[in-house]
């Protein structure tokens, strides 16, 4: 008989080759150079800025949006001015124009010419001041109300007892407003107090008393 061939042994790897892939498997990363950590903390810095930049330019650039907004916005709001001024002037001539015809008809009733007149010029005025406040414009007449001076021009001083020391005595010509800014400040006379008497005995030219005999 034959005898059975003995079976080859499974080929193993050698311990140190298995050791050296263990050793491999295991080793930790190496750290980042100091040059490397130094680029990188450069690189963030930088960033951070150039983001800072970015923010300040977007808000400037709103900024500066705004600002020529509301510059166009005045601009076309208050464009009408040199032309409101010159309006106030036709104002002014047609309420005098009015005094007149109401002075002329108040002087001969019997006389009915005039009234024509009168209602003609009342309604220019009337359709003249329409038109100014459909464009934001107001006509100013202060009459009994207190002096203003961002908005009143006092000429004269007066006493009234019918009106308190302040007050508005009399518009003699109209200002003018264009969208709450006063373009014309109307010119008037103001109520001032009325000078205390002299004191009984006391000279009003000298200020003293007359000597005794």
């Amino acid at each position: 008989m034959s005898k059975p061939h003995p079976t080859p042994p499974e080929p193993t790897e050698p311990a140190d080759a298995a050791s050296a892939a263990g050793s491999v498997e295991e080793r930790p990363a190496a750290a980042p150079a100091p040059e490397q950590v130094e680029a990188w903390k450069a690189r963030a810095e930088e960033a951070d800025g150039l983001e800072d930049r970015l923010k300040r330019a977007q808000a400037e650039f709103v900024n500066e949006n705004r600002r020529l907004q509301r510059q166009a916005e005045e601009h076309r709001r208050y464009a009408l001015e040199g032309i409101v001024k010159d309006l106030s002037l036709v104002v002014e001539s047609l309420e005098q124009a009015l005094k007149s015809a109401s002075a002329g008809a108040g002087a001969a009733r019997g006389d009915l010419s005039s009234e024509p007149l009168r209602a003609g010029v009342a309604l220019v005025l009337k359709k003249t001041e329409d038109l100014l406040r459909r464009h934001g414009a107001e006509v100013l007449r202060p009459e009994g109300q207190p002096f203003d001076p961002a908005a009143h021009e006092a000429l004269i001083m007066v006493e009234r007892s019918d009106l308190a020391p302040g007050l508005v005595a009399e518009v003699i010509s109209p200002g003018m407003k264009l969208h709450g800014r006063v373009v014309k400040p109307a010119q008037v006379t103001v109520v001032r107090a009325p000078a205390a008497p002299p004191e009984p005995g006391v000279s009003p030219a000298s200020g003293a008393a007359p000597e005794g005999r």
